[in-house]
Formats: C-alpha cells, structure tokens, sequence
C-alpha cells in the first residue's frame, strides 16, 4: 500500500523530498503529472511521445528517451546518478518554462472562466 502525504505545506514532507519525475509511457496524451512536476522545480524523465514531447525541451526543462528503448532509459538515469545531469537547473527551467506558457492553475480558472462567459454572453462574477 502506498501511504498518501495529503496536503503539504513548505517542503518538510515526502512529496518535496522527490528529486526527478520519471514517466516511462508508451502512451499518454498530455500528462498532468509533467506539469505538476515542473510546477514544483522537479526535473522530468520521460519517454518521447505524443503529449509530453510538447512540454518538455529536450535537455532543457527535462530529458526525453525513445519508448521500449530499456537503453535509453538506463544511459539516462546512469547520467543522472551519475551527477553528468544537473537536475537543479532543470528543474528550474521547467518551472520558468511552464510559468512563462500561463500554465497555472489560475490561468486555467480564468480562461474557463472567460469561455463560460463568452458562451452565455454576460459576466457575473462573485470571486
């Protein structure tokens, strides 16, 4: 059984304790655990596929390897263990990318927002 952090405030529990996302999909459409990952600084290892080659910048925000290619995966990782990848900067480039996108969760609000409004012709805000 995985044991669940709940809410985390700061960077004092498991979740902030995590150095690198690793998602070895075959297929996945556009992955929120990649944004997430880079909202929160986390470098991203993944494989190159449709969805997340569109967020993450080859050797820049993350790291991309072929699918089913077991020697891709394991040259990377061996590069980050290894410390020849800097995780840190990464991770920041993640974060700076997906800000500089709008990809946050307020974006997200108001852009729903604004098409409800749009689709019913008037604005009556309470927020």
């Amino acid at each position: 059984m995985l044991p669940l952090a709940g809410d985390v405030d700061g960077c004092n529990r498991r979740g902030c304790e995590r150095l690198l996302l690793i998602l070895p999909s075959y297929r996945k459409g556009r992955p929120n655990v990649v944004l997430e990952a880079m909202a929160a600084a986390l470098p991203v290892l993944a494989t190159d596929i449709e969805g997340t080659r569109e967020l993450i910048q080859q050797s820049q925000t993350g790291w991309l390897v072929p699918p089913e290619d077991i020697n891709a995966l394991s040259g990377a990782l061996d590069d980050i263990i290894s410390g020849r990848r800097n995780l840190a900067a990464v991770g920041l480039a993640g974060r700076q990318w997906m800000l500089k996108q709008g990809l946050t969760w307020n974006n997200t609000a108001n852009m729903y927002s604004q098409l409800y409004v749009d689709a019913i012709g008037y604005s009556n805000r309470y927020y």
